[in-house]
């Protein structure tokens, strides 16, 4: 019988499945300001990520 995941291999495939989605709303968005906001929410996802290396890696 295969173990349950620990509550820190959870919450480190939720954080990775939200920061690949807002990854790809970053990439689609049209302005600035909207990529910008997606930014914010990416750093609120995970706070060790500083805002230039998320942006440096999406592009």
């Amino acid at each position: 019988m295969s173990q349950p995941r620990t509550t820190e291999q959870k919450i480190r495939q939720r954080r990775k499945h939200k920061l690949a989605q807002l990854r790809g709303k970053y990439r689609n968005a049209k302005t600035e300001n909207a990529k910008h906001t997606i930014l914010e929410k990416a750093i609120k996802v995970s706070p060790s990520l500083v805002k230039a290396e998320i942006e440096k890696s999406w592009k």
